[in-house]
């Protein structure tokens, strides 16, 4: 089914074999497919499934039930999300003031083209 989703797909899984990540019910768009995928046994594969102008046919590969990760478990993830949050924030903030204290334009920037460089002489 991997190969048939490389080869004849054009939708957003198909590099990848036609496998999607984990969802929780509700959270497609399709109803067809919340039913599908929530409503068919794991390994049985669904008959050809038809909305609008797309085809689908859903296998399940895998079911857990939902569940609340213990904060102790999630806590290096969050540490992780917040460092590079905070240095992604700092990066740009370090850009900014860069382009505050050097001015930067090319020979296609018309207004700044028109202004001599600090220090050079203007030969008209």
């Amino acid at each position: 089914m991997a190969t048939s989703a490389k080869e004849r797909s054009d939708g957003p899984t198909a590099a990848n074999g036609g496998l999607r990540d984990w969802t929780s019910r509700g959270s497609l768009t399709a109803e067809i497919l919340d039913r599908a995928i929530f409503g068919l046994p794991v390994g049985e594969m669904s008959p050809i499934l038809e909305e609008d102008k797309l085809m689908h046919i859903v296998r399940v590969v895998e079911r857990q039930e939902a569940q609340r990760t213990p904060f102790a478990e999630a806590q290096a993830e969050i540490r992780e999300k917040i460092r590079k949050q905070r240095e992604t924030a700092a990066r740009e903030a370090f850009l900014a003031r860069l382009r505050q204290q050097i001015p930067v334009w090319t020979v296609f920037d018309e207004e700044q083209a028109k202004k001599p460089l600090p220090g050079s002489l203007l030969i008209r």
